[in-house]
């Protein structure tokens, strides 16, 4: 069975259950390195409390959208407004864990799709479909303030950080 990339801490699976804030993972559509594939075999192999629901989730199509903030995918055309459809790649997501992957894409998507990757940003940080947050989220934000968000990252970053030295000098 897979298992997580070297790489990455083994605390990570805490992470996607513990955060007030959505985590994005994005990939290039033809990366070679770090491709859908490989991330969606690591992404299986994680033990968290969402893991099922993840797997279960659907996958959505993101579309660009045009100068005029329109969204050329089913949600533009159900409002009645027309854009052209160009898409950005999709979606999957479940909870805080959100896996985007850009159409078209290498190893460096801001170089191979830099309106996609422009467009996938904006949208995490403005919280807008598809990368937007639930509604049981957004309470919890409004509940705990951003004070609270700060101290659970750095809870967080100082659990990654737990054994760094002791696992540097064992791989040296």
């Amino acid at each position: 069975p897979p298992s997580l990339p070297p790489s990455l801490p083994p605390s990570l699976p805490n992470l996607f259950p513990n955060f007030l804030f959505s985590f994005l993972l994005d990939q290039g559509q033809f990366d070679l390195k770090d491709g859908p594939i490989s991330n969606q075999a690591w992404i299986r192999a994680l033990k968290w409390s969402g893991q099922q629901g993840y797997l279960n989730a659907n996958r959505t199509r993101w579309f660009l959208e045009d100068e005029e903030g329109r969204d050329g995918g089913k949600e533009g055309r159900r409002e009645g407004r027309e854009a052209e459809s160009v898409q950005a790649g999709w979606v999957q997501r479940y909870g805080l864990l959100i896996e985007a992957v850009v159409a078209g894409a290498g190893h460096l998507v801001p170089m191979d799709q830099p309106l996609a990757a422009l467009d996938m940003i904006t949208r995490f940080i403005e919280n807008r479909a598809p990368f937007a947050h639930s509604e049981e989220e957004k309470v919890e934000k409004e509940k705990h303030g951003d004070e609270r968000i700060y101290m659970d990252t750095m809870e967080a970053e100082n659990g990654l950080m737990e054994n760094f030295d002791e696992r540097l000098s064992q791989e040296m």
